[in-house]
């Protein structure tokens, strides 16, 4: 059986009004699609500062591990997020080197940071686009914007 899988890009991310929590907007390239990723403050604030730039000289961990992979002549492919354990998102990060394909299991926040600092494609599985699908987009414009952008377009 195959997994169905979204290709989506990161829109935003904001602070839902009702509850004080951040999330991440993602969305189909059409923005048809509006999904609401739920993101712990410390999460937040990580995708925040890779979002403004490097405050450090220091790369996050996050960004360490491209850099590390690609160091090694391995070419990172993509990332697609796939599933909800004890309550957070996995993510994997794909790579190849030659002909093969691996992938490594990250954490989604890392995946969305690597995604907007390496400008790779990001997908979302079927299962996660229906768990979080954004019924009423129009309720995004009544919350705190923490950020906008567009900056990973998914891939037609």
């Amino acid at each position: 059986m195959t997994q169905e899988w979204r290709p989506v890009g990161i829109r935003g991310m904001l602070l839902l009004e009702q509850t004080g929590e951040p999330v991440v907007v993602l969305a189909d390239a059409q923005n048809a699609q509006v999904f609401c990723i739920p993101l712990s403050p410390s999460e937040a604030e990580m995708l925040l500062s890779e979002y403004e730039g490097p405050g450090s000289p220091v790369p996050s961990a996050s960004r360490q591990l491209a850099e590390i992979l690609e160091a090694q002549g391995l070419g990172l492919e993509h990332l697609d997020i796939d599933a909800l354990t004890d309550d957070h998102l996995v993510a994997r990060l794909w790579y190849s080197s030659g002909q093969s394909m691996r992938s490594l299991r990250i954490r989604a926040v890392d995946a969305l940071i690597i995604s907007l600092g390496n400008q790779l494609p990001l997908y979302l599985s079927a299962g996660m686009a229906e768990l979080f699908s954004m019924q009423d987009a129009s309720l995004l414009s009544k919350d705190v914007l923490l950020f906008k952008g567009n900056p990973a377009v998914p891939p037609n």
